[in-house]
């Protein structure tokens, strides 16, 4: 987290740069942001360097970014934005919404964002952090008996989202 300022009027030229998917825009003046403190997490930063030519090394940082985001906040891109598919962005919020148990995550919130460009739906979802359930059971080397017991969890969880209306493709 970083804390600080953005003294009014005052910017500075930045750029050309890239946004970590290959796209690149040119210079320009932005905003200022003094920066008086910075915390973090133990072990929460992954140092990374990739040495590319561009866009390559902006790739992998935003596929990175990607996987650590998307799970937790889905947006429907703009230019996706037919009817149909709002609706059935639409809907799949609404069913979210209506789980409640302890093996789903939470829907925490839905909406749209006007872009110019028409509605970009969204919703923000509780991050789950752990690992596939099949490393768990090696690393806690669970008995078959408890295997089984965590797969009835699982199985609980699936069909109080069936009988919700939750259809898995």
């Amino acid at each position: 987290a970083l804390i600080g300022s953005v003294p009014p009027k005052q910017r500075r030229p930045e750029g050309p740069f890239g946004d970590h998917f290959g796209h690149y825009s040119h210079a320009a003046m932005f905003p200022v942001f003094d920066i008086e403190s910075m915390y973090h997490r133990r072990g929460a930063i992954y140092p990374a360097a990739v040495v590319g030519k561009p866009p390559e090394e902006d790739k992998y940082m935003g596929n990175t970014v990607q996987e650590m985001f998307l799970p937790i906040l889905k947006v429907l891109h703009p230019g996706l934005g037919m009817p149909q598919m709002l609706r059935r962005f639409e809907l799949e919020s609404e069913v979210l919404a209506r789980l409640e148990h302890p093996g789903i995550a939470r829907l925490y919130e839905a909406g749209k964002h006007d872009t110019g460009r028409g509605p970009q739906p969204w919703f923000a979802m509780e991050l789950v952090d752990g690992e596939p359930l099949t490393e768990h059971c090696a690393r806690c080397r669970h008995s078959l008996e408890q295997r089984i017991e965590l797969l009835a969890l699982v199985c609980d969880a699936v069909q109080h989202a069936h009988q919700r209306g939750i259809i898995h493709r």
